[in-house]
């Protein structure tokens, strides 16, 4: 079968894309989910990388000026990983105090319905009995008196 052939039979439901396929692209739910996490794990591969080559090289190789650079930049990519992680794990904890108080006020707005509602229920039932006292009376009124 032509190579032609093969890609309509493939791609004949994908229309709007035409074929074309995006890898590397991550969605909007995917960045809300990780978003500082994979640059942090960058960095702390560099800084491992480096801080552990840059003595090696100094050493092994006799690079006096590269191998000092070398760890110099490793430990700063340590740093700049502490950092990342650090504002990573603020913004989850404030995330998680909005959501905690957004639980709260809904709780509290669901309890004061209730209560509401529960008040609600017992004017109405006291209107009620009223209604029917005040109708009772109203027949007590028309009936005639008895006699005796």
């Amino acid at each position: 079968m032509p190579r032609y052939l093969v890609y309509r039979i493939v791609f004949s439901l994908d229309e709007d894309d035409e074929g074309d396929v995006s890898f590397g692209e991550s969605s909007d739910a995917e960045r809300k989910m990780t978003p500082d996490i994979p640059k942090a794990v960058i960095y702390a591969n560099i800084a491992v990388l480096l801080v552990f080559l840059g003595p090696m090289v100094w050493y092994f190789q006799g690079w006096s000026r590269l191998g000092p650079g070398l760890l110099a930049v490793g430990l700063l990519a340590g740093i700049r990983t502490y950092q990342t992680y650090l504002s990573w794990e603020r913004s989850r904890d404030e995330r998680n105090e909005l959501n905690e108080q957004a639980q709260d006020e809904q709780e509290e707005n669901t309890q004061t319905n209730t209560e509401s509602s529960s008040d609600a229920d017992e004017s109405a039932s006291a209107a009620d009995v009223g209604s029917i006292n005040s109708t009772r009376a109203d027949e007590s009124d028309t009936t005639p008196p008895e006699t005796s």
